[in-house]
């Protein structure tokens, strides 16, 4: 079973959070800033051996959770849009961690057929 950490806990968070056992995957932990009652640290949800963390955060917040989530060894599914300004230093961040990241810029599929 693939071991899930929640990174923003917004309608995609809850979405991946409500469908992850359906598809062999279980959540091991939400990082969110705004629910008191789901929050865990990236330390914390390190801890838990989390395998992958999907981030659906804001650009500023991607800034600091990749490299965080990179140096613990945690491989990456990036959902957050405008972080591109960081992209050089996230790059480093994961080439020296040696993880893995898929940036999906647009979790909606028609979206993403028109990029």
């Amino acid at each position: 079973m693939t071991r899930l950490l929640l990174v923003g806990y917004g309608k995609m968070g809850r979405l991946v959070g409500e469908l992850a056992p359906q598809y062999g995957c279980e959540v091991v932990g939400i990082v969110d800033a705004e629910s008191v009652e789901h929050r865990v640290s990236i330390d914390e949800a390190a801890a838990r051996g989390v395998d992958v963390a999907i981030d659906f955060t804001t650009p500023d917040a991607v800034a600091a959770n990749v490299p965080a989530l990179a140096k613990h060894g945690i491989n990456i599914v990036l959902g957050t849009t405008g972080w591109q300004k960081d992209e050089q230093v996230l790059r480093a961040a994961i080439e020296q961690a040696g993880v893995g990241i898929v940036a999906a810029p647009n979790f909606s599929t028609g979206v993403l057929l028109f990029e």
